[in-house]
């Protein structure tokens, strides 16, 4: 590692735009060779020199131990240039060859990186970092996006607009025939994100976890979503209780498909209660779909309720109001008298949509629109239920 570098080269210390970033293998090997015998001459040889030469000497070998570092990593790197227009497929085999790359350089690196900070070689030691952990972040960076428009585990469309309130609703939101097409699809999506997980981020978390880095505050969220990710993927794979990749799938299989008009306020009531800012990817895919089933649980449920109040406020401002007894207390506008084949056919309708506006004002209001209908509702049944009392036994 003393020897004269015989050809020095600067270290691109940032991948230019348009281009990635690849490592010449059999270039980085000799670097290895170079720190053991710098720590060999240390540990060893540095002793026999007389102590007044000594700190030069340490000096002066780690400086060429530096430089030599430089000038290899220099020559090791390639910039490829990235084709401008890919494909999904063909976006994601230029990652995997580039994590591949970095996979096999990695080792080397480490090795370097640690001994560079443990010997205060700090500009060396900035330069290989900051390369490298940009690449690696926009590497994980580039997994995340292309991830993300993959879309997993979520229903046709994105949401649940269109659904009416029609059964085998998770057979439709994942266009499968049947429970059978359900498992494919969920253990299709579960093998995907394994695949991804383990041969894309797991080698590029296992460089940029280590502690030796310091990384910059601003990259510890996308680390944080993949390291628990991947947490979940391993803890799924040993059968652990309480992981939240079974947890989702578990919601998808069994629960999902019981929801209709009739019970999904019910069955959903907690969900905007819920943390909706879980780091948990799962866990918030599964708050995700239980949000949008909510939301439009509740669009339906306003839809039919209004419906119902229609059908009930029309027929009784066609055939009652204003004939008594359904009369305010002045008389004067008393318009004759309500026929006993109209009350009862007003009741029995009553009856009959009464389930749907109790289901209504009952449930949740987030919205002022939504309370001013509940309690128009509310309002206008205690009123009937008075008249009911008053018929009690000719309805009977």
């Amino acid at each position: 590692f003393m020897a004269s570098i015989t050809d020095p080269q600067d270290l691109t210390t940032a991948i230019p735009a348009g281009k990635y970033l690849m490592w010449n293998i059999e270039l980085l090997k000799g670097v290895t060779t170079w720190i053991q015998a710098y720590e060999s001459f240390l540990g060893q040889d540095l002793a026999k020199y007389p102590k007044a030469l000594q700190e030069r000497l340490r000096l002066l070998v780690k400086q060429h131990l530096s430089k030599h570092i430089i000038t290899s990593f220099a020559h090791a790197q390639s910039f490829v240039e990235a084709p401008e227009a890919l494909t999904a497929y063909a976006l994601e085999d230029t990652i995997r060859l580039q994590v591949t790359n970095f996979k096999q350089m990695a080792p080397v690196a480490q090795k370097v990186l640690q001994t560079l900070e443990a010997n205060n070689m700090m500009s060396a030691y900035l330069a290989i970092r900051n390369l490298l952990v940009g690449q690696a972040y926009s590497l994980l960076r580039s997994v995340d996006t292309f991830f993300t428009a993959e879309g997993f585990y979520l229903p046709m469309a994105g949401n649940f607009t269109w659904w009416k309130g029609q059964p085998n609703l998770t057979y439709q939101a994942y266009n499968v025939g049947g429970n059978f097409g359900l498992q494919t699809y969920l253990g299709n999506q579960r093998q995907r994100i394994l695949y991804v997980t383990t041969d894309l981020v797991v080698p590029l978390l296992e460089f940029l976890t280590q502690p030796y880095l310091h990384l910059e505050a601003q990259q510890s969220g996308l680390l944080a979503k993949w390291q628990m990710i991947t947490d979940q993927v391993q803890a799924y794979a040993a059968h652990k209780p309480g992981n939240s990749i079974n947890s989702l799938e578990s919601y998808i299989l069994n629960d999902m498909g019981a929801l209709d008009t009739k019970n999904c306020q019910d069955k959903l009531k907690d969900v905007p209660s819920t943390n909706k800012y879980d780091l948990d990817w799962f866990a918030q895919q599964l708050y995700t779909l239980k949000l949008d089933l909510y939301t439009q649980c509740q669009a339906l449920t306003t839809q039919s309720s209004l419906a119902s109040y229609s059908l009930v406020r029309d027929f009784f401002n066609s055939n009652l109001a204003g004939k008594y007894p359904f009369v305010a207390d002045q008389l004067t506008a008393v318009q004759g008298d309500a026929t006993p084949e109209d009350i009862r056919t007003f009741f029995t309708l009553l009856d009959q949509q009464l389930p749907t506006l109790q289901t209504f004002i009952n449930g949740p209001h987030p919205t002022s629109q939504s309370r001013q209908n509940a309690a128009t509702m509310q309002t206008f049944l205690n009123r009937m239920a008075a008249v009911k009392t008053f018929f009690g036994a000719f309805l009977a």
